[in-house]
């Protein structure tokens, strides 16, 4: 009697054992899911918080359209220069292989009303989100400027 009692406690505790190991995985899995999606939501950016920080790149970096003095090498941020406001100084300053998942539309018009539009090189016909315009300064020549507004229009990438 005491050798059958024996094989089936080895038999009970064999399941008890892989009953265990199999909640315990469960449990492991459950909770780092869990985490893996706490993760995405607390690092999740709405599109606006993703367009201003990148569209602050384009008005204050002298890579991009602001105005450089040449005289004393200071950035003017906020301040256009207007020879660098063109289709070519945006693709070579917006590297998409750095800044994935955004194209840009920039709409610079003066008091005047005169407008120009320069737009990233993948840019497609609908808008997502167009934030508010800024209010600038436009460098157009040695001592001349003049006040004018900036409309950043954004599209998520598909």
């Amino acid at each position: 009697m005491g050798e059958e009692d024996s094989v089936f406690d080895v038999a009970r505790k064999t399941i008890y054992w892989t009953l265990i190991i199999f909640v315990i995985t469960m449990i492991i899995l459950a909770f780092w899911f869990t985490i893996g999606n706490f993760r995405s939501k607390a690092t999740y950016l709405p599109l606006i918080t993703k367009a201003e920080l990148l569209s602050q790149r384009f008005i204050n970096s002298p890579d991009c359209f602001a105005y450089v003095d040449k005289e004393t090498g200071q950035v003017y941020g906020g301040t256009i220069d207007i020879n660098k406001f063109t289709k070519e100084k945006i693709n070579s300053c917006y590297q998409e292989d750095v800044f994935k998942g955004m194209n840009f539309q920039f709409t610079l018009e003066t008091i005047g009303g005169q407008k120009t539009v320069v737009k990233t090189e993948d840019w497609y016909t609908k808008p997502d989100l167009t934030l508010p315009p800024k209010a600038v300064r436009i460098i157009t020549g040695p001592f001349a400027e003049m006040e004018g507004k900036l409309t950043i229009t954004v599209q998520e990438k598909i």
